[in-house]
């Protein structure tokens, strides 16, 4: 028995959700005709929002997906749909999150989930006072590396984990010298960015999906480069922090470092 499943996709022009989350995923398994669960089908019916209209057609046109709008109220008032997927600005996400809670949709959402522990408590509790379903994006875990990583921390192949070290170079580039490796919103606090808010919750459940959880930690960012240059090649001040360090101690004691 095949059931479709309404998915609105927030952000779906953005290079996370247009790539990531909608061609290499759902756009494959309804392609696929389904995702097949117990004695059921699962399909994918989208509905892509966007607010850029050019760029949201030809998304569209592309993955063969003929609902798509930029009127976010319009998407959340359509009873067809029941989940609400957000990969739009990060600096928006608290408010678009409680606006989709509001409408009754079951909320799945990259992260920062929301700029605070208290925001993100808000968030949580308006979905449970909804009956409604919720998660957050977590696909690093999935990778085959940290798979095949996770399949032998299980055979205990490492024995007793008493120490760990992740390094993680990723915003190396300015885009002045070399080509940016990541889009110029992640170097600038008004839209959002920051090594911190953007990394670290991967870190977070990779270490506790591989060695448990996470008991405390210690953290310190920094600018590592002041001044970089945006995709139409315009020099600006980094006003965020690039790069961290954390100390973390996990609940069974072994102790880890992490640099970004």
């Amino acid at each position: 028995m095949k059931d479709k499943i309404g998915i609105i996709l927030n952000g779906a022009t953005g290079r996370i959700c247009s790539n990531q989350h909608l061609a290499n995923s759902l756009v494959a398994i309804r392609d696929e005709e389904g995702l097949k669960i117990a004695d059921q089908t699962i399909v994918p019916e989208l509905l892509l929002v966007g607010r850029n209209e050019k760029k949201l057609k030809k998304i569209a046109r592309v993955n063969n997906i003929e609902s798509w709008t930029t009127d976010l109220e319009l998407a959340l008032a359509d009873p067809a749909y029941t989940v609400f997927f957000d990969a739009a600005a990060t600096e928006a996400r608290f408010e678009t999150l409680k606006r989709a809670i509001k409408a009754n949709k079951h909320i799945y959402t990259e992260k920062p989930v929301a700029p605070s522990v208290a925001d993100g408590l808000t968030v949580i509790r308006a979905i449970e006072n909804k009956g409604l379903k919720h998660g957050a994006v977590e696909d690093k875990i999935h990778a085959p590396g940290f798979r095949k990583m996770a399949n032998l921390v299980k055979k205990r192949f490492f024995g007793r984990i008493v120490g760990f070290k992740l390094d993680f170079g990723w915003w190396v580039f300015d885009g002045i010298t070399a080509p940016a490796t990541r889009t110029s919103w992640n170097y600038q606090k008004s839209s959002g960015g920051g090594m911190i808010f953007d990394m670290v919750p991967h870190w977070r459940y990779v270490v506790e999906n591989l060695m448990g959880p996470i008991r405390c930690l210690v953290a310190s960012g920094w600018t590592a480069q002041s001044q970089r240059a945006d995709e139409e090649g315009s020099k600006f001040d980094v006003d965020v922090e690039d790069s961290c360090s954390i100390i973390i101690e996990l609940g069974n004691g072994a102790f880890g470092t992490i640099t970004s």
